[in-house]
């Protein structure tokens, strides 16, 4: 199964950001868009795991998500990967102010048979992707300042995915939830 923890932002948190970029849309028609039912922050990616490993992850994973802290988050700015001159990925920044969400994927690099992550975590919803590499700085700076519900939202749960993989794109199947400990607060 190809699995991968994340934390989901809430639903109106989601429908701020698809009003706020719709205008890009048309602006950017070498995008491939994501769907809003995919929007989540991949804390991290396990890949493929075998069948017989999988009780043991979620496991592991639950164990993580009882000693993790909430996260107090918002949503940031449109932003690309690796710059907005050289765009593959377009995403949307999800703050992590005290590098919570980094420390929990850290925490779950321990228990994945996946190479370590060396990489700082980048919170963010994946927008757009391109096969070519895009300059998408014009569009996004005549766009700017994007208008997302700046209210906080908080983070308090983990979620194992299975990703589903098609000609159509994936498709994401929620198999666990791990809530974060009660008893731990900001």
């Amino acid at each position: 199964m190809r699995l991968f923890a994340a934390a989901e932002v809430p639903q109106e948190r989601l429908e701020s950001v698809q009003q706020a970029v719709a205008p890009l849309q048309e602006k950017l028609p070498g995008a491939r868009w994501t769907a809003r039912s995919s929007w989540h922050v991949t804390v991290k990616f396990f890949g493929e795991v075998a069948d017989a490993r999988v009780e043991d992850l979620v496991r592991d994973i639950a164990r993580v998500a009882r000693s993790a802290v909430p996260v107090d988050s918002r949503l940031l700015d449109v932003g690309a990967f690796p710059s907005l001159r050289r765009a593959r990925v377009l995403w949307v920044g999800v703050d992590d102010p005290e590098s919570r969400l980094d420390a929990l994927a850290r925490q779950l690099s321990r228990v994945s048979d996946q190479p370590a992550e060396t990489r700082s975590l980048h919170p963010h919803l994946t927008l757009a992707r391109f096969k070519v590499p895009s300059s998408v700085e014009e569009v996004v700076e005549r766009f700017r300042p994007f208008d997302f519900d700046q209210s906080g939202f908080r983070i308090d749960r983990l979620r194992l995915f299975r990703s589903h993989l098609s000609a159509g794109g994936a498709r994401y199947e929620v198999l666990e939830t791990f809530e974060f400990s009660p008893g731990l607060s900001l």
